[in-house]
């Protein structure tokens, strides 16, 4: 009996348990079996079984790595946002200067470097625009050159919207 995962046999049943054989006086004699009960034919190798136990390591740190990111979606209701979003007039005003990429990939793992999407499902942060100092989590200057994008100061929300 084989019992298969996936396209590979993990395990091969012998499904001869006991042999008889005739002894010397007619009779029926019965005996054990040349081979074990089960022959294991997965990964064969002691490297096969040590990648397999590489690739389950690294799939699970990737699964709790934090994203990649640096996603922003504009919200059109505060409810809606992780985060209320204050633009200041002044880069000293800010807690953070921010340079709005042209691509995905140049935003990845940055506070400072923003990609705007287009859905709410592609974002690392939800965010929403509010008129005034008072009501917002954070304070953000867009500036023109990525070299100037950065905090300016500790904060709460430092290392937390990617």
């Amino acid at each position: 009996m084989n019992v298969e995962i996936g396209a590979e046999t993990a395990y091969t049943w012998n499904v001869t348990w006991a042999r008889y054989e005739r002894n010397a006086r007619g009779g029926t004699q019965r005996t054990r079996p040349t081979e074990p009960p089960y022959t294991y034919t997965g990964p064969a190798t002691r490297e096969g079984r040590c990648a397999v136990k590489k690739l389950f390591a690294v799939l699970t740190l990737a699964a709790f790595a934090p994203a990649p990111a640096g996603n922003v979606y504009v919200a059109d209701y505060e409810s809606y946002a992780d985060l209320n979003v204050y633009v200041a007039d002044y880069e000293s005003y800010a807690d953070l200067n921010v340079y709005v990429v042209d691509y995905e990939s140049y935003a990845a793992g940055e506070d400072a470097l923003w990609y705007f999407v287009d859905y709410e499902s592609y974002a690392d942060v939800v965010i929403y625009y509010v008129d005034y100092e008072s009501y917002a989590d954070l304070k953000v200057y867009f500036v023109d050159y990525e070299s100037y994008a950065g905090w300016n100061k500790g904060h709460p929300w430092q290392e937390r919207l990617h």
